[in-house]
Parts: C-alpha cells; structure tokens; sequence
C-alpha cells in the first residue's frame, strides 16, 4: 500500500503532467492557426478578383463580421499592413540605433554626442516642457519594451517561461515579476544617465541632480573599480550583443555543442521544415473533415426539419388520429372528441381494428355499451345496422393477442 506521502507526490505529478498537456495543446493549436493565416496570406496574394479567400472558416464575430468583408479583408491583409509593418520597422531601426548611439557615448560631456541629451537640452533651452515630458515617455517607452521583450522571451528550459493564453505556471510568474522589479530600477537610472541628470555621470559639481539619482546614483561611489571609469567602457559591450544577435551566435554556439537549433540551410533545417508542412497539412485535413462533418450535420437537421414540416402541414382525412387529438386539444367545434376512454383505454387500444374510428358524444355510448358486452360475456353487441363490429359469435379475446 502506498503511504500518504507518495499519494501527494503523485497528485503534484499529475497536476504538473495536467498542466503541461494543456499548455502543449494549446500552443500547437496557436502555432497551426498563425500557419494556416499565413498560408492564406501567402496563396491570396495572386488572387486576381480582390477578395481575401480562407482556406479555414474564419472567426469574426460582433461588429467585426460587418466589417471584414473579403474585399476589406484583402486590402487590409495583403495592401495595408505590409506597408504599415515596414513603416514601423523603420521607425524601430532608427529607435534602435540612436539608443545605441546614446549607450555608446553618453559619457561624453564636450562635445554632448548622446542623441537623447541633444533633444533634451535644446527643450530645455526654449522652456518647452510639454516636449520634454513628451520626449522622455517616449524615450523610457521605449527602453522597456526592448528591454521587457527579453524578459518576457526568456526560457530557463522548461521550467521558466511564459506561456501565452493564460497558460503560465506560479513559478513562472513569481520570477519574471522577480526579473522586472530587478530590471525597473536601473533602468531608470540608466535613463537619467543617457539625458545627463545623473551627476555622478557626468561628474559636474554644481549641477542640480535629481531625487531618484541622489539616492540610487551613489553606488558608483562605493567601489573605486566603478567610481574609476567602469560606467564608461561597460555600456560599449552593447556593440557586442548586437552584433551576436544579428548573426545568431548564440544558436550557432549551441548547434555546434550538439543541442537542436533552427540554424542556415542544414539537413536539420530541411528536415524541420518538410516535417513542419506534413504537420500542418496533417491538420488541415483535420479541420477540413471536421467542418466537413458539421456542415453535413446541419444539413441534414435542416432537410430532416423540412420534412418533417411538409408532413405536419400535410391535409389528413377525417376522423384520423391526428385529427382526434387535434381536436380533443384546442377544437371549438360543438361535438367533443375523445383520443382514449379514460378507463378502458388498453381495451381500445388492442381492439380498434385498422380504420380508426372518431369516438364523439354519438358513438362513445355505443362502443362502451359493446365493450362492457364483452366484459360480461353477453352476445348482445351488435350495430343498428345488423353488423356488429364485434359478433357474439367471436370467441373473447385476451388483451395480449394482437400484439
């Protein structure tokens, strides 16, 4: 028997295992919907009449159904957005280069060469405050997106990383909120350094410094190491992380120790990429038999929903089945009409022979007359006309005997 001890081992394993297969799922359904968006793009951007075609039934739903209509659609997709997406590009490389720029040479006080001190102190010069507050919220936007972004890509193996969709762990969430308190505050104070409010950048005596620096710009007076030129050569390194990053370094390195990378034009990377459009064209078939099934489905609800009303409108002869029950629910007629007696209701049931009869206020009294006959054992049950429904003759019958 195992102990308490190994249950609750097991029930944290089976959490875990729980969790993982859900965060699994759901990336892969993210990964085969951006393929498939981009499969469309790509087979739609040769379609000659304009209209955004989906391989995949599109999910627009309120107002968005109105207006992505497949011209709209098209325009935005394949004209609009590339054009927009290079635009920003753009915008970014030029961000990028002056923070770069401005990380390389702020420590220069004469000439000034920190493009971001430039913008403040020609605002500064004409009084224009709006422009510096607008300046510095871009400026710091800016540095923490970058700086955030790789915070937020950051994969400790499988134990720290941030699933999208809600699909993140505790742990996951308690360290990158650890790594952006960490981040915050020198980030900040890298800020005032690269606009030249920090004095002990610049190393200006008289100058007015800031309540933030004057507290957490002290710590380059605590070791002579930093306080002799550190914060000058240190923020050069920059050039070498970008350089690293641009010509994948990183995933070189690790391609030649062995682990599996995404690197150039190798067998691996041919292999990922047929493996990759098996999978995604497995998945297409997937989906396409599924909607295939629906529409099937529905279909038939709606064919089967057709016929079904064609024979509720269909005339019926009188005194039939439905037309008893028609009226003994909601008949304005003079005569009340009766589906079944409320006590001999297996003996009508069994002994009604094929033509049904429309038991009324004349009739019922008749047919009940002959039913109690039977019950009796007299052969007295007989029409008015001579012909009994029902002979004296006939042997009685059980109740059972015409099923």
């Amino acid at each position: 028997m195992p102990s308490e001890k190994d249950l609750v081992k097991l029930h944290q394993k089976v959490i875990a295992a729980i969790l993982s297969q859900r965060r699994t799922e759901t990336q892969w359904n993210l990964m085969v919907e951006k393929a498939c968006k981009l499969e469309d793009i790509q087979q739609n951007e040769i379609c000659a009449s304009r209209e955004f075609h989906h391989s995949l039934q599109p999910q627009y739903t309120g107002w968005a159904t109105h207006i992505c209509t497949p011209k709209v659609e098209w325009y935005w997709k394949i004209v609009v957005e590339p054009v927009c997406l290079k635009v920003l590009a753009v915008v970014l490389v030029i961000f990028s280069f002056m923070v770069i720029w401005s990380e390389v040479t702020f420590f220069s006080k004469d000439p000034v060469l920190s493009l971001f001190a430039v913008f403040i102190n020609i605002a500064k010069q004409n009084y224009h405050y709006i422009y510096i507050e607008l300046a510095c919220c871009i400026i710091i936007t800016y540095l923490c997106v970058c700086s955030y972004y790789t915070v937020f890509k950051i994969r400790i193996f499988n134990f720290y990383y941030l699933a999208p969709h809600h699909q993140t762990d505790e742990n996951s969430l308690l360290f990158c909120g650890m790594m952006l308190c960490r981040l915050t505050p020198p980030l900040c104070l890298n800020f005032l350094g690269l606009i030249h409010l920090d004095g002990h950048v610049t190393g200006e005596n008289n100058m007015i410094e800031t309540s933030y620096t004057s507290i957490m710009g002290r710590h380059l007076d605590v070791l002579p190491l930093l306080e002799n030129g550190f914060y000058i050569y240190y923020p050069i390194t920059i050039l070498l992380l970008c350089i690293a990053t641009f010509f994948n370094l990183g995933g070189r390195c690790l391609s030649c120790l062995g682990f599996q990378q995404f690197v150039g034009e190798g067998d691996m990377t041919t292999d990922y990429v047929s493996e990759g459009r098996e999978l995604i064209k497995r998945e297409r078939r997937k989906q396409r038999r599924s909607l295939d099934g629906e529409l099937r489905r529905k279909n038939f609800q709606e064919k089967y929903q057709q016929k079904a009303d064609n024979y509720t409108r269909r005339p019926r002869a009188p005194g039939s089945d439905s037309d008893t029950s028609r009226g003994s629910v909601g008949s304005f007629s003079n005569k009340a009409k009766y589906s079944r007696m409320p006590k001999c209701d297996d003996h009508v049931e069994l002994l009604r022979q094929d033509e049904p009869i429309d038991f009324n206020e004349d009739t019922v009294a008749e047919f009940t007359d002959e039913l109690s006959g039977y019950s009796s054992g007299g052969g007295k049950n007989e029409r008015s006309n001579g012909v009994g429904r029902y002979s004296h003759k006939s042997k009685p019958r059980g109740i059972f005997d015409d099923i």
